[in-house]
């Protein structure tokens, strides 16, 4: 609009879940001949892909030895899906893995094109009363 000194081209890199190289966006002024003279006629910005985001979540509160039901951890991620991705997984708290559930590898794969893991909790049954929870 008459008055202003500058304007601004915003570039939202969209994300498409596609591991690619660096690739740049190279804008260009073009001469009008009757108005201005350009300086600088072109800017370059570079693209590059994000982190992949990795996170987790529990599918229940509790799990309750004399029960039959399994519950789960979901891992999920975010990014460039399209390759396969090796996460590693550390197990802490009370209950022993192998001893007080079934054991649960520590290393794991997403697969191309796959978005989530699930992980079973499935609980041995035993006869020790256990005081505190084990978590």
């Amino acid at each position: 609009k008459p008055g202003d000194q500058q304007l601004e081209i915003r570039l939202i890199p969209v994300s498409d879940n596609i591991q690619e190289t660096t690739e740049n966006v190279i804008i260009q002024l073009l001469n009008n001949d009757t108005m201005y003279t350009i300086e600088n006629n072109s800017a370059t910005l570079t693209i590059s892909d994000g982190p992949d985001i990795i996170s987790i979540e529990k599918t229940a509160h509790e799990i309750i030895e004399d029960n039959q039901r399994t519950e789960s951890f979901i891992v999920r991620r975010q990014g460039s899906i399209d390759r396969p991705l090796d996460i590693e997984i550390k197990l802490l708290g009370t209950a022993k893995n192998g001893e007080d559930y079934q054991y649960i590898i520590p290393e794991w794969t997403f697969s191309s094109g796959q978005d989530q893991l699930k992980i079973a909790i499935v609980p041995n049954r035993d006869s020790l009363l256990e005081l505190p929870s084990e978590t």
